[in-house]
């Protein structure tokens, strides 16, 4: 389960619950710019999605302006694990991980998100101003601009997701054949030869970052490598460690990269007794 909401910061605002037919809607909602008032406020029958709309109608002079500011939000606490995993000493193979969200730690519904928003809207705007300004100001040539700011987004993306026990994961890339198109990411999870080439999430969250490499150093062989790929929850066997006619040898180029991340993670926060036990040897 979970919810969704859509808000307006606008009093006058009117809305519609229900509606179908495109061509009756577009036709009042442009003749008199206010939404009719829904009979009914059920839930849609199975199998069938009602449109809703929500709108503010304002009457402006010429040159003027206006304002209006709409918050999309959503809560859904019940994350499983709806990839591809070996399940093959799982006893019940139609198993579906709870792996959870980390927000709900601080919002339990979506009316709680829209309250701090509201709330913090100058503050949030005025330090996403800041960071544009400081980041896109600086003296790095535009190229190199364009490619770190690029990638950004791609941690608030459903490539990365924050789970409920405070691990981080990231898969190679938005949806893909592997996961059937279902779900939210590609090849899974937490390649470490793909996210070694990632440095946003490093500089800009590195609690995050460190938590990826708390993932990869408690996944280490007997044998002593580090396996490519994470599988989660991480009390289930990892990649290594059960016959898998799927599985590949361990990625040497992963292994290095996790050793050049872990000394870059111990520069930013100079943190040496998580680097010694990361790799205690």
């Amino acid at each position: 389960y979970g919810d969704l909401t859509l808000a307006i910061d606008q009093s006058d605002a009117t809305f519609t619950t229900q509606w179908r037919n495109l061509k009756n809607f577009w036709s009042q909602f442009s003749r008199e710019g206010v939404l009719p008032k829904s009979d009914s406020e059920e839930m849609s029958p199975i199998s069938q999605t009602w449109t809703g709309s929500l709108a503010s109608k304002k009457i402006l002079n010429p040159e003027e302006s206006a304002v209006i500011t709409f918050i999309l939000a959503w809560n859904f606490p019940n994350r499983v694990v709806d990839w591809n995993i070996n399940k093959a000493m799982i006893p019940d193979t139609q198993t579906e991980f709870w792996i959870g969200n980390y927000y709900n730690k601080w919002f339990s519904n979506t009316l709680k998100v829209i309250a701090y928003a509201r709330e913090h809207w100058i503050y949030l705007l005025e330090k996403t101003e800041q960071f544009h300004e400081a980041f896109f100001s600086s003296n790095l040539p535009s190229e190199v601009l364009t490619n770190i700011s690029a990638t950004f987004s791609t941690i608030r993306t459903p490539t990365c997701f924050w789970m409920r026990d405070k691990t981080f994961h990231g898969f190679e890339g938005c949806n893909g054949a592997s996961t059937g198109k279902l779900s939210g990411g590609s090849c899974p999870l937490d390649c470490t030869h793909v996210w070694n080439y990632a440095f946003s999430l490093a500089h800009l969250f590195p609690m995050l970052e460190r938590k990826m490499r708390e993932t990869e150093f408690k996944m280490q062989n007997k044998d002593g490598y580090l396996p490519h790929r994470s599988v989660i929850p991480l009390y289930l066997p990892q990649f290594g460690m059960i016959p898998d006619p799927g599985d590949v040898p361990p990625a040497i180029d992963g292994m290095f990269g996790m050793i050049l991340k872990i000394y870059r993670d111990f520069l930013i926060t100079n943190d040496l007794k998580f680097l010694k036990e990361s790799w205690p040897y």
